[in-house]
């Protein structure tokens, strides 16, 4: 499987259904002994993770001003969220007045053709994390709030957002994750980052002490880069 190309993960994900499997075979008696057991896996390749660098922040900013996912591409940077939890983030987990934000849940899809979309009650840890992101991140969760209101004001009755998501299209509907993914690889490749990923846009802010603000202003609605201020 791996000269075919495929990845490690792959090959190991493959392997665990083919040796359940083959366990139950063996159960019944109708083989004689598992044959995956003796079967040696590859190793897992973890892709190595390219934060934007300091002087691509800024340019990242400005390249998704004019997407419709702008306020959610922000937010994994400012808040160093995962692309389902994102996605998955609803209006009661962000509390404006203590400037917090608690990640419970993620929206995720099912993993069969044609599967459908679900909010799973979970983190990839399994527990819920409170994060306290910089005050930059709420200006984008007040802009997405007030364009919310704006698209449920016009769809009327055809507004559907049950789980009272944060970042929802024109409907009230949920993004898509490839959508969200396609979108981001192209601004990415518009700033000369093609091989960035969403996942690499929170790692800036896994320590506690970064400070990806100090490139930021937020003046009438907009977010306009400063080169060599830092914003305390």
């Amino acid at each position: 499987m791996t000269q075919a190309g495929l990845s490690g993960k792959t090959v190991k994900n493959t392997s665990a259904i083919m040796h359940k499997a083959f366990s139950v075979a063996l159960k019944q008696g109708i083989i004689a002994a598992n044959p995956c057991d003796a079967a040696e896996l590859p190793k897992a390749e973890h892709k190595e993770i390219r934060p934007l660098a300091d002087d691509e922040i800024p340019l990242f900013l400005s390249a998704i001003d004019n997407s419709p996912m702008r306020n959610a591409y922000a937010l994994c940077l400012f808040a160093g969220l995962r692309e389902g939890e994102c996605l998955g983030l609803s209006w009661r987990q962000v509390d404006f007045e203590k400037g917090r934000i608690t990640i419970s849940q993620q929206l995720q899809r099912e993993k069969v053709k044609g599967g459908k979309y679900y909010i799973a009650p979970s983190t990839k840890s399994g527990k819920p994390r409170t994060i306290e992101p910089p005050p930059i991140a709420f200006e984008y969760f007040r802009d997405k709030r007030v364009k919310q209101l704006e698209n449920r004001l016009r769809a009327g009755p055809a507004w559907a957002n049950p789980d009272d998501l944060v970042f929802t299209d024109e409907a009230g509907g949920h993004y898509a994750i490839h959508t969200f993914y396609k979108r981001f690889k192209a601004i990415a490749a518009s700033i000369g980052r093609p091989d960035a990923r969403p996942h690499d846009l929170r790692h800036p802010n896994v320590k506690p002490k970064t400070q990806i603000s100090q490139f930021l202003v937020f003046r009438k609605k907009k977010l306009y880069p400063i080169i060599g201020s830092t914003l305390q």
